[in-house]
């Protein structure tokens, strides 16, 4: 089971933070499977065994964990699906099937379950499937998503008002600007290069009156207003014969 597991967290963060940076409450739900371990359960829910409610744990890819919130109608329905309580695994191996990243203060698992003092970059899963690894090790070795120095500088400007938290944001429109900006300096060489192939192909023949005195163009010889002129355009060379009437 553990080769079906494969790291996707830190991605999935940094997605979110170089699209809605400081909006998370704008954040739509991700209907992409993934799978995860729940590693540890930080709350056990209601004492009542016939009562759903809200169920803190925390889920890793195998690179990394972050804190998950199991909402009330994604306990509900595992208790449906596997006639038992979500917490009555220590470890399981599972897929988010909805779920969706917020910032909050989460329960602690060293501190009796009390909340953090700041709030921290957390999932909410509103659905799941048990896949089975029940009681099993963790694994690989993950480490928290905060470790990582972008996601840290993200979660920490999100604490603080002002749109700091908009840096992966405005980076990311600065990059996909620079991108734009070459492929439409692509597209006008290419266009470019598809003309001069052309003309090199087969000279063209133009004919039309000469410009009357006015004009700038440099004359050769003696040539009057109306003479007919015959331009023959070569890549490197502009061949011009009159005809004069």
């Amino acid at each position: 089971m553990s080769k079906e597991l494969q790291p996707w967290i830190q991605n999935y963060l940094i997605q979110i933070a170089e699209t809605k940076g400081a909006d998370l409450s704008s954040v739509e739900w991700s209907l992409k499977v993934k799978k995860a371990q729940v590693i540890e359960f930080l709350t056990h829910g209601s004492q009542n065994k016939d009562e759903d409610t809200v169920i803190w744990a925390r889920v890793s890819d195998k690179s990394h964990h972050i804190p998950v919130r199991f909402n009330a109608e994604a306990v509900a329905e595992y208790r449906r699906v596997n006639r038992t309580r979500l917490n009555e695994v220590k470890t399981a191996l599972i897929t988010l099937r909805k779920y969706r990243l917020f910032h909050s203060r989460v329960p602690s698992a060293f501190e009796g379950h009390k909340l953090t003092h700041s709030a921290c970059l957390a999932l909410e899963c509103n659905e799941l499937r048990l896949l089975g690894s029940i009681g099993e090790p963790t694994m690989g070795n993950p480490v928290g998503v905060e470790t990582h120095q972008e996601l840290s500088k993200y979660t920490r400007e999100l604490r603080n008002p002002g749109g700091g938290a908009n840096f992966l944001k405005l980076r990311a429109g600065e990059r996909n600007q620079k991108r734009q900006d070459i492929q439409e300096k692509g597209d006008k060489n290419a266009k470019y290069m598809g003309f001069s192939r052309e003309i090199s192909r087969s000279p063209i023949s133009l004919v039309g009156p000469i410009a009357g005195p006015s004009s700038p163009r440099k004359k050769i010889g003696k040539l009057t207003s109306g003479s007919l002129v015959r331009y023959f355009v070569h890549p490197y060379l502009i061949i011009t014969l009159t005809n004069r009437s």
